[in-house]
């Protein structure tokens, strides 16, 4: 794999047909997470909703990893949330291991509220990071009423929408001169 100079990270789509099933199990995955632990670089994991636990599993073997999970894990309903609470909150005990909120149907506003409040009840307020999945929102939801939702949970905190990623991505600000 090549990684360019500047990057803040990797990413490894997992919930594509041809990932495999368990991917994140593999031998040569978690020495990957290793090394890029060792690099000090976080991973984006976008998985399966039904593969959480084998994340969750594979980020015990490295708790040091920095991994941001993508698209609140590919939740999409409240049969999915039920199914995947253990697992996020293994996910959210391990001090590095972030969630992005985006990825979710925003037409069950009882759905979105239950969802909501599982990822902070399962991470720090210091884990959960923004992000607007734009232009694939419009798949699943109009972005207006995914910010809308957002803003309404959490007007005002500077961590959810502009810290956490900093934090997640190492990355610091540059001043030119």
């Amino acid at each position: 794999m090549r990684v360019p100079l500047y990057a803040h990270g990797v990413r490894e789509p997992l919930h594509t047909p041809a990932s495999p099933r368990g991917r994140c199990l593999q031998d040569d995955f978690i020495r990957g997470l290793q090394l890029m632990t060792d690099k000090n670089m976080p991973f984006d994991a976008c998985v399966r909703v039904d593969e959480l636990d084998d994340l969750a599993q594979a980020c015990e073997q490295v708790p040091e990893a920095t991994v941001i999970v993508d698209h609140m894990g590919n939740i999409s309903d409240l049969h999915n949330l039920e199914s995947s609470s253990d697992a996020l909150h293994r996910l959210g005990e391990l001090p590095n291991v972030y969630v992005k909120v985006s990825g979710y149907p925003t037409d069950d506003p009882r759905f979105v509220s239950t969802l909501l409040d599982l990822a902070q009840a399962a991470f720090s307020s210091k884990r959960l990071l923004y992000a607007s999945n734009w232009p694939v929102v419009g798949l699943y939801a109009d972005f207006d009423s995914h910010l809308s939702i957002l803003l309404n949970r959490f007007a005002g905190d500077d961590d959810f929408f502009l810290n956490n990623a900093r934090n997640a991505y190492h990355i610091v600000e540059r001043k030119i001169s």
